[in-house]
């Protein structure tokens, strides 16, 4: 992080070329269309307020949003593209959380950027992440603002890149068939999630694991499973025998849950062996319960 922040002149807003995707913005509010009075409880959905929703300014904890547009909106002119995308950023009190979030891997929700300690901020965020639940748009003029700072997320040139990938399969992504869904997908989720020791290999697994995915072919009960593990997280890489071990542990904890299909393969590699011609082979889940 810098100690200052960078100011987008007028002229320069034709195109944004200075500011990336993944960069922080200072907006201490962002607005926010509710009704006042309707708890988000699930369980009182079944009774709607009469109220008229109300649009109202949210403050953020942070003070902070991140900037999940694409390099190539932010760099079309303001006539094509008149707005910026943001996302809050969040700080998680769960050190766990946080770094299964590192890279995208543990939720579609939130990503987790490194943490934020420069002197400008209010709060030191040890665990800071991007939370999508909630976007919204600037207009790319409010960035000639000098009352709205830019600062840099902190993110290597990769981390950049698994930002990007991220949020195109956050709101790319695809839904599974109902059947597929209830007895492969969750099944999966239940025995990745599963409390285990920490030495377990599931669990070294799961620490360093940065995309499952799920292939089948309609009318075959047969399915395969694909998990690749991050290089550079210190899980990764523990071996054949060890990767077998997971394999067997995911098969037990499946057994008799599948319905009518069968799992007849669980690979388990780092991610740089295995081509992306591969990969396109298989559906991404994500282990969040509620994606």
């Amino acid at each position: 992080m810098t100690g200052s922040g960078t100011q987008f002149t007028p002229a320069q807003h034709s195109s944004l070329t200075g500011l990336r995707q993944g960069d922080l913005i200072r907006a201490v509010r962002l607005p926010f269309i509710t009704v006042p009075s309707t708890s988000l409880h699930a369980s009182e959905l079944s009774n709607p307020s009469i109220e008229i929703p109300t649009t109202v300014e949210v403050a953020l904890a942070t003070s902070l949003a991140a900037v999940i547009s694409g390099g190539c909106d932010l760099e079309r002119d303001i006539a094509v593209e008149p707005a910026v995308t943001v996302a809050p950023v969040m700080n998680l009190e769960d050190e766990t959380l946080y770094q299964r979030a590192v890279g995208g891997a543990g939720s579609s929700r939130i990503f987790a950027i490194p943490p934020l300690s420069d002197p400008f901020f209010e709060h030191q965020l040890q665990f800071p992440v991007i939370d999508v639940r909630w976007v919204y748009s600037l207009e790319k003029t409010v960035l000639a603002s000098p009352q709205l700072d830019v600062y840099p997320t902190g993110l290597d040139p990769l981390g950049r890149d698994r930002l990007r990938l991220w949020l195109g399969r956050r709101f790319g992504r695809l839904g599974f068939p109902e059947d597929v869904q209830t007895h492969v997908v969750e099944q999966l989720i239940k025995a990745f999630t599963k409390p285990r020791a920490a030495q377990s290999e599931v669990a070294r697994v799961r620490d360093a694991a940065c995309f499952y995915g799920v292939r089948w072919t309609e009318g075959s009960p047969l399915v395969g499973v694909l998990v690749l593990l991050d290089p550079a997280r210190p899980a990764a890489g523990f071996g054949e025998t060890s990767a077998k071990g997971a394999q067997n542990e995911i098969r037990k904890s499946l057994r008799g849950k599948t319905g009518s299909y069968t799992v007849s393969d669980v690979t388990i590699a780092d991610a740089d062996e295995v081509s992306a011609l591969a990969v396109q082979g298989y559906r991404q889940f994500f282990l969040d319960p509620m994606w």
